[in-house]
């Protein structure tokens, strides 16, 4: 079966890990990007896990256009790729699957927001037409769905591949947190996170930590097999017109976490939804208490060895990437 995968950029839903586990289960598939978008280190090297076509470049385009012209399946990757790409390329209906992983859902494209102004409605709602219009099969992330409204949606957590097994020292404690882009930050509650683990820091002997800026995939998801503690997120609530406020949840870094056999803490949620999968075993704090809960969990070393074991057991079974790669089929 020829499937085309759409994501607007290569970071999005760890889309070349997706692309790479259609076709090891025999499929020809191409993963078409706008750009590389290499210039402002956006990328993190996610442009090098798979080839892509990008359709910026004249050559690329024509081949994505006429790819995506006898492709049997398509799955497009954020609500930026089904705005931008999925009008460039696709010319008639093609069955396949959205998945809503990103904060675009809520805040819309810039490009947009004179149509959303002028439609009377906020952007989670204008978003929501759109994804009506698509016909597409929707996935969305737990902590997203909210901002869907009615529509129907299947829980969705990207593939993740295990790596060897966690080899953080015996002699320290070693807590993590990986933003990524520093004008997300804000979304990862980063400052309020490096005082936290700086004053911890100078609290507890034996107690060292990493904030991993903008550093590739590969070197960042290594860097987490030799942490005992991985804190994906500590989202302050942000407002989101018209609907309920956003503060976080189980996003790529703390899956990769868990993927490591790190104990991951994050805010928001939820978790999950429906009945398809099992709460993922982290723990979900907010600002305020995020010190206390750090203080107690680096005096219980079993702890932590027991939910990073727990961890890294639900992402293999949950985030293996022929299990996602596999469900996204046998929706469309």
């Amino acid at each position: 079966m020829k499937i085309a995968v759409l994501s607007y950029l290569a970071t999005y839903g760890n889309a070349p890990t997706l692309a790479r586990s259609f076709e090891k289960l025999g499929h020809d598939v191409r993963l078409i990007l706008r750009y590389r978008n290499h210039g402002d280190a956006t990328d993190f090297g996610f442009f090098e896990e798979f080839p892509c076509l990008e359709i910026e470049n004249p050559f690329d385009f024509e081949a994505a256009k006429t790819w995506v012209k006898h492709a049997d399946k398509i799955v497009v990757i954020g609500m930026p790729s089904l705005l931008w790409l999925v009008p460039k390329l696709v010319d008639r209906p093609i069955p396949g699957a959205i998945i809503l992983s990103s904060s675009h859902l809520m805040l819309g494209m810039k490009a947009y927001h004179h149509e959303i102004e002028q439609s009377g409605l906020s952007p989670a709602e204008w978003n929501q037409t759109k994804i009506r219009e698509s016909g597409l099969k929707v996935f969305v992330q737990p902590h997203k769905k909210t901002y869907i409204g009615d529509i129907e949606a299947r829980c969705w957590y990207p593939p993740i591949p295990i790596l060897d097994e966690n080899i953080a020292p015996s002699d320290k404690i070693v807590i993590g947190h990986s933003p990524g882009k520093r004008h997300r930050w804000h979304w990862k509650g980063t400052e309020q996170i490096q005082k936290t683990l700086t004053a911890l820091h100078h609290k507890h002997r034996g107690i060292s930590y990493h904030v991993l800026g903008e550093t590739e995939h590969t070197a960042c998801c290594l860097a987490r097999s030799e942490w005992h503690i991985c804190i994906d997120q500590i989202c302050m609530a942000h407002d989101v017109p018209g609907q309920k406020q956003y503060a976080g949840g189980l996003d790529k870094s703390g899956l990769e976490g868990m993927a490591a056999g790190c104990a991951v803490i994050t805010s928001g949620g939820p978790l999950t939804f429906g009945n398809e999968f099992p709460r993922p075993p982290v723990i979900v704090t907010w600002h305020v208490q995020l010190p206390i809960i750090l203080d107690t969990l680096i005096q219980d070393r079993q702890r932590i060895s027991d939910m990073g074991h727990a961890g890294r057991q639900w992402v293999k079974k949950y985030c293996d990437p022929a299990f996602v790669a596999n469900r996204l089929l046998e929706a469309i």
